[in-house]
């Protein structure tokens, strides 16, 4: 390392992204400073107790675990296995619908036989539909990168009930119903999270970070906890260091940001470093939807009721391509579906739906309606189960917003609209010299195993430079 410089990199937001980044540059030699501005690592991906239970915020389990899955490699590539016990719940989803319930299974020949008892007609569809999936390659994906999911279905389904059954874990996963989102992104989805989903790493989803964390430290990295970056200092078009809210500055031949993209570009580096026709583009980009969510903790189990490990999706109707978000207009009918994941413990249950932000004065007046309508689509499926809760937090889009600094709570970065696959900041040096932008803002991947893949990209890239 130069002199000139305090450290070689520096990272802001220990979220998943910039840890697995960390941990690849400190691996590699590079002098290497995490900065976060709350008090422990992993973003969406944490947990918290409460009394006898134990809850994960946001993120609730893995995906693309495979041989030669995304998340496999970096827990190979940085001896993270002993770090990182995981167990794979089987069925990994099931989606209840008026007319039944289908599971996704480990076994994929079992989950084709699923939908194909449910569907006969569709039999010899459903088989290509998956196969599809699952073997897909990188000219395939190019050839849907200008195509919504539902064009997809479309070619190869006809039962609409069916293809609305598919599009469910989707619209839970990406936040956009299949006519509107990307067909790269609900592949992927299906591919990384649903057919090879289902790991759960042992202490809840926090053990995860902790691990990238605790390697992290182990290679020679540092962490700034609870500080908070004030701006990205930039001298002759090259970023060259941070200034934190208490007015200490700190240098780096790298700079990396894994957080909001409009945060970084507006807040952090300024528009005055910003080409205006940038500008206008960053400007005409949608956010992802938000979410409401639903930790319950129970005075008894429903383990005869609820797969622990298991993603139950619901919906009443079929019809959720329209109402895909909460409805803040109708208090009787504001839910389209929702998702419950019993935790292993069977003591406690996520439950989570998608959620416009609206405005902080809406959800500080309505969290408790929208809380009890959640709880009256369970009674559906789970009639009694509100009557044995006996611990309930609610989080809302301005508590997603709060803990993440995320754009009006955005759950995944940018909408996985088809125009917004590939966006033109999604790889590093485009504006600001030895500045990389990291993150699920970038939209070259979808969840955990997107923005570890881009994550380890960005890495190598600096450990190359610097040989």
């Amino acid at each position: 390392m130069s002199k000139k410089y305090d450290y070689d990199v520096i990272i802001i937001g220990a979220g998943i992204s910039g840890l697995v980044c960390g941990c690849y540059l400190a691996k590699a030699g590079l002098k290497t400073l995490i900065i976060e501005k709350n008090a422990k690592s992993g973003g969406y991906c944490t947990s918290f107790n409460r009394g006898e239970f134990s809850f994960d915020f946001f993120a609730h389990s893995l995906g693309s675990c495979r041989v030669g899955g995304q998340v496999r490699s970096i827990l190979s590539d940085l001896n993270l296995k002993k770090l990182v016990l995981l167990k794979r719940y089987n069925p990994s989803d099931t989606i209840i619908f008026p007319n039944g319930k289908i599971s996704i299974w480990s076994d994929f020949k079992r989950t084709i036989s699923d939908f194909q008892c449910k569907f006969p007609s569709e039999s010899k569809n459903v088989k290509k539909f998956f196969k599809f999936i699952n073997d897909i390659d990188l000219k395939a994906f190019a050839s849907l990168r200008n195509k919504t999911f539902k064009e997809l279905l479309d070619k190869y389904l006809f039962n609409e009930e069916l293809k609305s059954i598919i599009s469910l874990p989707v619209l839970g996963n990406g936040g956009l119903p299949a006519s509107k989102i990307s067909a790269v992104i609900g592949v992927s989805i299906y591919k990384e999270f649903i057919l090879d989903g289902g790991y759960y790493p042992a202490g809840g989803m926090q053990s995860f970070p902790n691990a990238l964390a605790e390697r992290f430290l182990s290679s020679g990295g540092n962490f700034l906890f609870s500080n908070f970056v004030k701006k990205i200092k930039v001298d002759n078009k090259k970023a060259v260091g941070v200034l934190l809210k208490n007015k200490s500055f700190i240098s780096s031949k790298y700079i990396i940001s894994s957080c909001d993209a409009i945060q970084t570009f507006y807040r952090l580096i300024g528009r005055r470093f910003l080409s205006q026709s940038f500008i206008k583009k960053l400007d005409s980009l949608t956010p992802s939807t938000s979410f409401f969510i639903l930790n319950l903790g129970f005075d008894t189990n429903f383990k005869h009721l609820l797969s622990p490990g298991c993603n139950t999706w619901y919906s009443r109707d079929y019809d959720f391509e329209k109402k895909y978000t909460i409805d803040k207009r109708n208090a009787k009918k504001c839910i389209s579906w929702l998702m419950i994941r019993l935790m292993p413990d069977n003591k406690s249950a996520l439950v989570f739906t998608a959620a416009p932000y609206v405005n902080p004065d809406y959800w500080r007046h309505n969290k408790h309606r929208i809380a009890e309508a959640l709880l009256q689509e369970l009674r559906h499926f789970i009639p009694d189960l509100p009557e044995h809760i006996s611990f309930k937090s609610i989080s809302t889009p301005l508590t997603l917003e709060k803990y993440t600094m995320n754009h009006e709570g955005a759950a995944y970065g940018w909408a996985a609209l088809p125009s917004q696959v590939v966006l033109p900041f999604a790889s590093g040096d485009i504006l600001v010299k030895q500045f990389y932008l990291i993150g699920h803002w970038c939209s070259l991947g979808h969840g955990i195993p997107g923005v570890v893949r881009f994550a380890r990209q960005v890495a190598k890239s600096i450990i190359i430079n610097e040989r």
